[in-house]
């Protein structure tokens, strides 16, 4: 799978070949245009794929000093240019979260040609300024499990979620907006009891 329309081929050796051919249609004549010498060398023999995306079959032939020109190999390649179609659906800002537990991050990914684990998730504390990386090499299951660490309080967190396809196309989709993780529980300095008295009371 590649991005390139540019495919270089390495042919194993060259033994009684003068010249190779590559192309998606029929087999030339030995005396037709776009023979390329044949090298060992790495990425020597090149094709340049036009139209649109998709699995392409392309055909190697060989010639000798004499003319002969071989039966064709066939290698399979397919094109893919498009990115994958990517959105973080939670959280998306405004919601809070509470430190120390678990809360789930969800997202939608789609592409033809995504390999085992695509997903990588991001994190931010600035507001999206700055970003670390929370996990990486996860499965397209569209859910994560985060624990959120237990000693934030801050209303300035967003996570991003990224795919790459195994042409090497990425996408990446974070929160539009900030949400909260509170780690700390609220405090009641004191209550009023039958309309005067005082109690002193925390962690209410």
């Amino acid at each position: 799978v590649t991005s390139s329309t540019t495919v270089a081929l390495t042919p194993a050796n060259c033994t009684d070949t003068h010249g190779l051919f590559v192309n998606e249609g029929t087999a030339p004549a030995a005396g037709d245009a776009g023979w390329q010498s044949c090298s060992t060398t790495a990425g020597s023999l090149t094709y340049t794929l036009t139209g649109a995306d998709g699995v392409r079959s392309l055909k190697v032939w060989a010639k000798d000093e004499a003319g002969n020109v071989s039966a064709a190999t066939t290698v399979g390649v397919t094109l893919d240019r498009v990115a994958p179609a990517l959105s973080l659906t939670a959280p998306v800002g405004g919601e809070y979260v509470r430190g120390g537990a678990n809360t789930t991050i969800t997202w939608t990914a789609t592409d033809l040609n995504f390999g085992g684990t695509p997903i990588a998730l991001d994190v931010s504390s600035d507001d999206g300024a700055t970003w670390s990386s929370l996990a990486t090499n996860l499965a397209n299951t569209g859910s994560y499990i985060w624990n959120v660490p237990g000693s934030i309080d801050s209303s300035t967190y967003r996570v991003r979620v990224r795919a790459s396809d195994l042409a090497g196309n990425a996408s990446a989709s974070g929160s539009p907006a900030a949400f909260t993780i509170d780690s700390t529980a609220p405090t009641l300095a004191s209550l009023t009891i039958n309309g005067g008295a005082t109690s002193s009371a925390t962690n209410f």
